[in-house]
């Protein structure tokens, strides 16, 4: 996918939404200390301020992390519900880092 691609979906109110929908519902794992989820206090702390939307991290930073998968960012129109909320999980310690 070239950079203009990335730019242009990373910026993509829609795709911002799913993205963030799928990060909410991390949060909501981690929260309730699911299995196969990082369940830290910090991961904890970072989950709350999310689903409480008093943290800095921006719906375009979110969809950039989802875009680091390379299926997704070859084909955003085809990705899945399930491919966005893997790569969240997959990036959930990065998203900690850039709020």
């Amino acid at each position: 996918m070239a950079l203009l691609d990335i730019y242009t979906a990373a910026n993509n109110a829609d795709f911002q939404g799913r993205c963030m929908a799928a990060a909410w519902q991390t949060a909501q794992h981690v929260i309730a200390g699911d299995e196969g989820y990082n369940v830290t206090q910090p991961s904890k702390d970072f989950a709350y301020s999310l689903l409480r939307d008093s943290n800095q991290i921006t719906p375009r930073q979110v969809a950039m992390q989802v875009l680091r998968n390379p299926t997704i960012a070859g084909n955003v129109a085809a990705s899945t519900d399930n491919d966005i909320a893997y790569q969240i999980n997959q990036a959930w310690a990065d998203l900690m880092s850039v709020r």
